[in-house]
């Protein structure tokens, strides 16, 4: 199945998308385009750290800053959507002016980043006064608290053979997908956009991972909000990156 939907990306994805494993100024397709993805990523390292450190010395120095940074609906929830929101409109932009088809799986890409968005800010409704239901003692505002209604009910609701069903599956899952990491990663390893989209999705991963385990604590907080302004950056990037230009050609006569 796995080999199947890489293969489907594969065709689907024009050839200047990907670049080959040569070092920059080697021959060969998208060899050209390194040099631009590694100031990328550089551009993503830096900008991706300012804002970190900003929001924890506003954190620690200021201390009438705290809770509105960390709070729900506060200072860095709201730009992590809005970052999101750049991202899904980026994204749009790019794809709809370099007019690609809507069955490219590109598309996939700024479309989460508006469900991101949309999540991120609760919906929209919620904000405005829309009581959002509990279950379980949690307030579900958003897609996202779906998963910690899970962990709570598995940890104290739950019968004890349901928590083996879901131990197996886990279980079941990491053993399916270790032997085929590998092909994702050179897979994700050859593509600027799906390379900051995976490196999005483990930032929110590792967000979501605290939020579930970790007990409700303002540092934690603080770590999670912070981890998932950062993947939405990261979203923005993949979204400038969806859209590539061909490789400039060796010898090409000049004007």
């Amino acid at each position: 199945m796995m080999d199947r939907i890489i293969t489907w990306l594969r065709v689907r994805l024009p050839g200047t998308y990907f670049h080959d494993d040569r070092p920059p100024g080697g021959h060969g397709e998208g060899a050209s385009e390194r040099p631009i993805e590694s100031a990328a990523f550089g551009w993503f390292v830096g900008l991706a750290t300012a804002q970190t450190v900003t929001v924890i010395l506003l954190y620690w120095f200021v201390p009438a800053t705290r809770r509105p940074l960390i709070r729900e609906q506060g200072i860095v929830e709201w730009a992590t959507a809005l970052l999101f929101l750049a991202a899904a409109v980026a994204g749009y932009r790019r794809l709809l002016t370099a007019g690609v088809r809507w069955r490219d799986p590109r598309w996939i890409i700024p479309a989460l980043a508006l469900l991101a968005m949309l999540d991120e800010a609760s919906w929209v409704i919620f904000p405005l006064g829309v009581e959002a239901p509990t279950v379980l003692g949690k307030r579900v505002d958003g897609l996202h608290d779906i998963l910690d209604v899970g962990v709570i009910w598995i940890r104290h609701h739950a019968p004890w053979w349901c928590v083996l069903v879901v131990g197996a599956v886990m279980v079941s899952g990491l053993a399916w997908a270790a032997p085929r990491a590998p092909r994702w990663w050179r897979f994700v390893r050859r593509s600027a956009p799906w390379r900051f989209f995976a490196l999005a999705a483990a930032l929110g991963a590792v967000a979501q991972i605290v939020d579930v385990i970790v007990p409700r604590h303002a540092v934690g907080q603080l770590f999670e909000e912070v981890v998932e302004m950062d993947g939405a950056l990261a979203f923005l990037f993949s979204t400038r990156h969806l859209v590539c230009r061909p490789p400039a050609r060796r010898g090409s006569p000049s004007a």
